[in-house]
C-alpha cells in the first residue's frame, strides 16, 4: 500500500472512479508512469535475460509451470475467503 501512496504523490498512477463500487477506486499509469515504464522496462528484461541465458530452457519452463500453478492457487484461496481475486 506505500508504494501505491508514493506513486500516486509522484504522479506515476492515478486514480480512478469505481462505476461498479463508488466506495473505492481503481488506480491505473498514468502518462508519466507509462513513460517511465517504458523507458525501465527493456533495461530490466535485459538484467533478467544475462543470469536466465545460461539457464535451460526447460528449466525455466518447468519455472513458470510452477509459478502459474502457485499464482491458480492463490486465486482459488482468495474466491474461498470471499475476495476479489
Amino acid at each position: 500500500m506505500r508504494f501505491v501512496y508514493f506513486a500516486l504523490s509522484q504522479f506515476y498512477v492515478e486514480r480512478l472512479r469505481n462505476e461498479e463500487d463508488a466506495r473505492s477506486y481503481k488506480i491505473a499509469l498514468s502518462q508519466m508512469g507509462k513513460d517511465l515504464f517504458d523507458n525501465a522496462f527493456p533495461a530490466h528484461l535485459e538484467y533478467l535475460r544475462k543470469p536466465f541465458s545460461s539457464m535451460p530452457h526447460t528449466e525455466i519452463s518447468k519455472t513458470i509451470r510452477m509459478l502459474k500453478s502457485i499464482e491458480l492457487e492463490f486465486t482459488k484461496a482468495k474466491k474461498r475467503d470471499g475476495k476479489d481475486a
